[in-house]
């Protein structure tokens, strides 16, 4: 299972604490017994709302079941309507 991570280059606490997060569910096998999750990374730039979509959309295409970030308002509303819509 894959869990994407919309990342700023400056997010760097955020990506480390993500990451994280992804290696101790799967260190612990009570909470996804059957599952391994894996992390799929981009990184976009804060203003780059169109780079956000295409990032947002490659996700998608490969089958992620879950997109954390960004945390720019500004690219953040696109992103959270893409996947309005795909949901």
């Amino acid at each position: 299972m894959c869990s994407g991570g919309l990342f700023h280059p400056d997010d760097d606490h955020q990506e480390i604490a993500f990451r994280y997060a992804v290696e101790k569910i799967n260190l612990d096998r009570t909470i996804l017994p059957r599952s391994k999750l894996l992390a799929q990374i981009e990184k976009i730039s804060p203003q780059d709302s169109f780079l956000a979509s295409k990032r947002v959309c490659h996700l998608l295409r490969i089958g992620v079941a879950a997109i954390f970030g960004p945390q720019s308002p500004h690219t953040a509303s696109h992103v959270q309507s893409i996947c309005d819509t795909m949901e």
